[in-house]
């Protein structure tokens, strides 16, 4: 289990939307399969809830944490800014949230809260297969993450990931041996699981433009 980031204290989950003046931080949501369309989430201090949909109130949008997928719990995860930081936490999901491999808390649990930062990767839920064991019948949510601060951030992440779509560059990932993601046969022990391996993590900050751009257009290369 990553060990978690340091933490004062913790706070209650509140609305999920932002104000309309805070333009930063932005969480960047870049999808690792073809299941969903990136994210772009303004944080502030409110925990902003990620979840599956289940209604049309929660319908998935590209500014915020819904997802139209059965691998997620209702209440899944949170994630915010604090301190200049941004934070995930695991809200006792199903399925579990994993940070570059590794599931943050057992199934049931809340997790501490965990720093994110950019060029992790995050995967909500896990792969389901069907009783052949080889077609997918529900897919995890796994993203690539960019921790945005300043326009300048923004920019550069936004060119990156047009030239990634541009480009064609969006894969179905983690299919067949050696993908980060556990499969759970659908016939076994409902959805439960844990991914099998450990992804590796590009460690970026907002000034480093051609790291930054690397997040975009180069996908994890034990995924390929």
């Amino acid at each position: 289990m990553p060990s978690p980031a340091p933490f004062a204290h913790e706070q209650q989950p509140q609305s999920t939307s932002s104000p309309s003046n805070a333009l930063f931080p932005v969480l960047y949501l870049h999808p690792l399969n073809d299941t969903w369309t990136p994210k772009h989430i303004t944080l502030t201090n409110s925990h902003t809830k990620i979840g599956r949909q289940t209604s049309s109130k929660t319908a998935p949008g590209e500014r915020n944490g819904f997802f139209d997928s059965k691998v997620l719990s209702r209440r899944h995860a949170e994630v915010w800014e604090e301190g200049g930081k941004i934070y995930i936490k695991d809200t006792k999901s199903s399925n579990g949230t994993f940070i570059n491999g590794e599931r943050l808390s057992s199934e049931g649990h809340d997790s501490d809260p965990f720093e994110l930062k950019s060029g992790d990767t995050v995967e909500f839920g896990i792969d389901v297969l069907g009783e052949d064991n080889k077609t997918f019948i529900h897919r995890t949510v796994a993203a690539r993450v960019v921790c945005v601060f300043s326009e300048q951030d923004a920019q550069v992440a936004a060119t990156a990931e047009h030239q990634h779509i541009q480009g064609g560059a969006i894969h179905s990932h983690g299919q067949g041996q050696g993908g980060p993601s556990g499969h759970q046969h659908l016939g076994v022990a409902g959805l439960g699981g844990q991914p099998q391996g450990v992804i590796g993590s590009v460690g970026v900050n907002g000034a480093q433009q051609q790291h930054l751009e690397q997040n975009f257009l180069s996908p994890p290369t034990n995924w390929l």
